[in-house]
């Protein structure tokens, strides 16, 4: 009886399990890292959009935020909900408290502010973009902007209003997620931060899950609205503590990953997240 043929792997076959072993850097420790793609959802009203502000100043000085290490680089925040005095303000403030300068725009920080003045740079371009009914012109405001940052966080505050796509149509949701994901494979040092404002609580379910103890039931109030969420890296929720209503928490699944919560409190005027 002969003996069973020994099969040897070639070469490439053994560089294939040897290469493209480690892990992307992380950008917020324990919450984004290089190449991802976040889904940050919460209620209308919540505080998403001074977090993100927030965010936007620590990331650009590479200083912790709310205890986690971050990485410095330069961020791309698009904001289709935030008046532009509000906007300027949060950072200004921000700057000022974290005792940094404020950034160079659109050198450090590249901002696209809908509901600005048309004197604006960034705001000419995000409307230019969002009047156009072709998916490929508003991609080319992120793929413009990411050819000039390579290694940007990229915000956008929230998707919905940068490609109001058909819901409906799981499609419509696919053909978007591919692009996003075909912009970070061409970027792979940078990562997509997308908000999504949290759908009503109908009277058959007038009590959300608890978003500290149950991130994944509180999650299917955003998922059951956008594949795309599904298909995130990275999906997170803000909601307000259930029995304080000043803290808000911050929780999620990482794919692959384990998820830390956040407890963090607005302690004075300026909203400063600790």
């Amino acid at each position: 009886m002969s003996e069973p043929a020994v099969i040897i792997p070639s070469q490439a076959e053994c560089d294939f399990f040897a290469r493209n072993t480690a892990q992307r850097r992380e950008i917020i420790g324990g919450l984004i890292r290089e190449q991802q793609l976040v889904a940050f959802a919460g209620p209308y009203g919540i505080g998403k959009s001074p977090a993100l502000a927030d965010i936007d100043t620590h990331v650009l000085n590479g200083i912790a935020w709310c205890g986690r290490a971050v990485e410095k680089r330069p961020v791309i925040h698009i904001d289709l909900e935030t008046p532009g005095p509000v906007y300027k303000a949060n950072i200004r403030n921000i700057a000022t408290r974290l005792g940094v300068p404020l950034p160079k725009v659109p050198q450090e920080l590249d901002v696209y502010l809908e509901h600005d003045d048309l004197t604006e740079p960034g705001t000419r371009k995000v409307l230019a973009a969002i009047v156009e009914p072709k998916l490929r012109v508003r991609l080319q405001l992120i793929e413009h902007a990411l050819n000039e940052q390579p290694d940007a966080l990229v915000i956008i505050d929230p998707l919905e209003l940068l490609f109001p796509i058909d819901t409906g149509k799981k499609t419509s949701i696919l053909c978007l997620y591919g692009e996003l994901r075909r912009l970070l494979s061409e970027h792979p040092h940078a990562a997509m931060c997308l908000t999504f404002n949290l759908r009503k609580l109908d009277r058959q379910r007038p009590y959300r899950p608890d978003l500290l103890k149950s991130p994944r039931l509180w999650l299917e109030e955003v998922c059951g609205t956008l594949d795309i969420l599904n298909r995130s890296d990275v999906r997170l929720g803000m909601d307000a503590a259930i029995h304080d209503e000043d803290v808000r928490v911050i929780n999620g699944i990482r794919r692959g990953e384990e998820m830390q919560p956040m407890l963090i409190r607005s302690v004075d005027v300026k909203g400063r997240f600790v």
